[in-house]
C-alpha cells in the first residue's frame, strides 16, 4: 500500500484538477498504482479566509470519498493544505486544521524569488536565516523519514493513503 502526501486532486479549487472527471481519473490512476490514501493539499495563501478554505476543501473531500465508495475504488482522501509562507503567518491564528490528516505536520511552500518583508523584529525570513544550513538539512531529513509514520499513527491502513511511501 502506498500513500500520497501531496496531491492537488480536488477539482476547481486551485491549479490542480479542473473537473470532477479529472479528479476521478487521478484516483483511478492512484488505485492502479497501489496508492490507497491521498492527502488532498490544495494551495492555501490567504490567511484571512481559513474558514472558507476549509469549508470548500472538506466539502469536496466528503463528496469525493462518497463517490469513491460508490464506485468501489480502494482510495481514501484525507485533508491537508499546501500553505504558502509569508509574513501574514504571524497573524494567522490557528493553522492546525491545515495539517496533513490532522497530524502535527504542515506542508509549506515559499517563494524562491527575493523577498523583502516588512520588518517587524521577528519576521519569518530572519527566523529561517538564523538556522545553519546543516541544521535545516537535518530537519528536512528527519521530517522526511518520520512524517509518514507520525501522520498515519491513528489511521486505519485500509482507509488512508499518503504520498508514495510504502507502509
Amino acid at each position: 500500500m502506498r500513500i500520497d502526501l501531496h496531491c492537488h486532486l480536488l477539482w476547481d479549487i486551485d491549479d490542480g484538477a479542473q473537473s470532477l472527471e479529472d479528479t476521478l481519473a487521478l484516483c483511478e490512476t492512484a488505485a492502479a498504482n497501489n496508492i490507497r490514501i491521498i492527502v488532498a493539499t490544495p494551495h492555501y495563501m490567504d490567511y484571512t479566509s481559513t474558514a472558507d478554505f476549509l469549508y470548500a476543501r472538506n466539502r469536496r473531500i466528503a463528496q469525493l470519498n462518497s463517490l469513491l465508495r460508490t464506485r468501489e475504488l480502494p482510495v481514501h482522501i484525507c485533508g491537508g493544505a499546501e500553505v504558502f509562507l509569508h509574513d501574514g503567518i504571524f497573524e494567522a491564528g490557528d493553522l492546525s486544521p491545515l495539517t496533513l490528516n490532522r497530524s502535527r505536520y504542515l506542508l509549506c511552500e515559499y517563494s524562491l524569488q527575493p523577498h523583502h518583508p516588512v520588518r517587524r523584529g521577528n519576521d519569518l525570513d530572519t527566523f529561517i536565516a538564523d538556522f545553519p544550513p546543516e541544521i535545516s538539512a537535518a530537519l528536512v531529513t528527519y521530517a522526511t523519514q518520520t512524517a509518514p509514520q507520525a501522520v498515519l499513527q491513528d489511521a486505519d491502513p485500509n482507509t488512508i493513503r499518503h504520498g508514495a511511501w510504502d507502509v
